[in-house]
Order: structure tokens, then C-alpha cells, then sequence
């Protein structure tokens, strides 16, 4: 039976003090680190020291812009995937966009599903990025993208 520990007891306490709400998806990356989407932002809890550091977005300000990681805002964020070192998904949910944050770049894009310009994703809120197939789960049904490259 898998019990809670001291660890995860201090990491509760950590997010309670980042002002963290409405904590939607969890993503780890090679590292350990935990990433989730949070109050119209995206948060980091690192693994070695477990410090939360809001990494892209402004705390309870919700918004569209592509910008630097810092930036950059999002209206309600769900999912969010790694799709290669230092780079996520985040499916912006009431933006009904879905998001690129490259932090080699400094930048946070929305991605262009190439071949489907016409087709709406309304209200994404899950992503699974399999080899190079993105299946975004929406309001009424799970789109299905082949894309170039398994990192997008």
C-alpha cells in the first residue's frame, strides 16, 4: 500500500506558501522535476531542493501572449507534457490554444497544427504526445496530429 511521506508532507506545505490554485496536470521531466499548471501560470518544483519557481505566466492574471518564458500569458491552463529537455506542452485552455515553452530559447510560441488551419480546438485540456502522434483531448472529442518530429 503506498503511504505519504515526510517529503511529500514539506512539498504540500511549499506549494500551499507558492499561492499555488487550481492546481490542474502534473508532468515530471528526466530530472525528477515536477512541473503543473496553476492561478494562470506554470510552476516548477525542482527535485534536489523541492523550491517552487513560477516559470512562465504572472500569478492570477490570466491573458494571451507569446513572449519570453517569463512573459508569456495563459488563461487557464490544463495539461502539460514534456516533449524533449527543456521544453513542454500546455494545453491553454480557455485561449483554446495549444502551447510551446522552450526554455533553450527563452520563448513561448503556440503551435500552428499544420494541415488543419480551418479546424477549432475548443477548450483543450489534455495532451499525450506519443512518438510523433499529439492526441489533444477537448470539450467534445480527442484530436489526433501526426507531427514531424516526436519533439514537435
Amino acid at each position: 500500500m503506498w503511504m505519504p511521506t515526510q517529503a511529500a508532507g514539506a512539498l504540500s506545505k511549499l506549494v500551499e506558501d507558492a499561492s499555488m490554485r487550481k492546481i490542474r496536470y502534473l508532468t515530471q521531466d528526466e530530472k525528477g522535476d515536477i512541473y503543473t499548471t496553476a492561478s494562470h501560470g506554470i510552476f516548477k518544483v525542482t527535485y534536489e531542493d523541492k523550491k517552487v519557481t513560477l516559470i512562465s505566466g504572472i500569478l492570477n492574471k490570466p491573458g494571451y501572449k507569446d513572449s519570453t518564458v517569463a512573459d508569456s500569458l495563459y488563461n487557464d491552463p490544463h495539461d502539460i507534457t514534456v516533449i524533449g529537455p527543456r521544453t513542454l506542452l500546455v494545453a491553454d485552455y480557455r485561449n483554446s490554444q495549444i502551447r510551446i515553452i522552450d526554455m533553450y530559447s527563452d520563448r513561448v510560441s503556440t503551435l500552428r497544427l499544420s494541415g488543419l488551419e480551418n479546424y477549432t480546438c475548443k477548450y483543450p485540456s489534455s495532451l499525450i504526445l506519443n512518438g510523433n502522434t499529439l492526441y489533444i483531448g477537448y470539450s467534445k472529442n480527442i484530436l489526433q496530429y501526426k507531427c514531424m518530429y516526436s519533439a514537435i
